[in-house]
C-alpha cells in the first residue's frame, strides 16, 4: 500500500504544478511605475466565460531570460467579474536583479452558477 501512495502523490503534485493558465479568462498587462523596491504591473482581466466570476485574483511573476520565476506578487482584482466583463488591476512585484519579463495569470476565482429566474 505504501508503494502506491508515493506515485499517486507525485502525480497529484505534477498536475497541480502544471495548472498555470485558467480557461475562461484573458489577461493583458504592461509595466508601470518602478521604484527602488518594486515594479507596478498594470493590466486588465477579461472574463470570456458565460458565467460571472467571484473573488478573482492574479499572480504576477517576474521572469529571467530563461523563464525562471525571480519574484511574484499576488493581487486581488474583483469580488465580482460579470460574464464578458473586465476589471483593471495593479500588481506590485519586488525589484530583483535579472528580470527580463513579466507573466500574469488568473490564479484564484470561483465561477458563479447562472441565475435561473422565472
Amino acid at each position: 500500500m505504501r508503494v502506491m501512495v508515493l506515485p499517486l502523490l507525485l502525480v497529484v503534485i505534477l498536475i497541480a504544478g502544471a495548472a498555470v493558465a485558467q480557461p475562461g479568462f484573458r489577461v493583458t498587462h504592461e509595466v508601470g511605475r518602478t521604484t527602488p523596491t518594486h515594479v507596478e504591473v498594470k493590466g486588465v482581466v477579461y472574463n470570456e466565460s458565460r458565467s460571472d466570476a467571484a473573488d478573482v485574483s492574479v499572480t504576477t511573476e517576474a521572469l529571467d531570460a530563461n523563464g525562471k520565476v525571480l519574484a511574484r506578487g499576488i493581487t486581488y482584482v474583483s469580488g465580482r467579474l460579470p460574464e464578458h466583463g473586465s476589471a483593471a488591476f495593479t500588481a506590485k512585484v519586488p525589484v530583483v536583479p535579472g528580470i527580463a519579463s513579466y507573466r500574469v495569470t488568473v490564479t484564484a476565482f470561483k465561477f458563479m452558477p447562472a441565475f435561473q429566474g422565472s
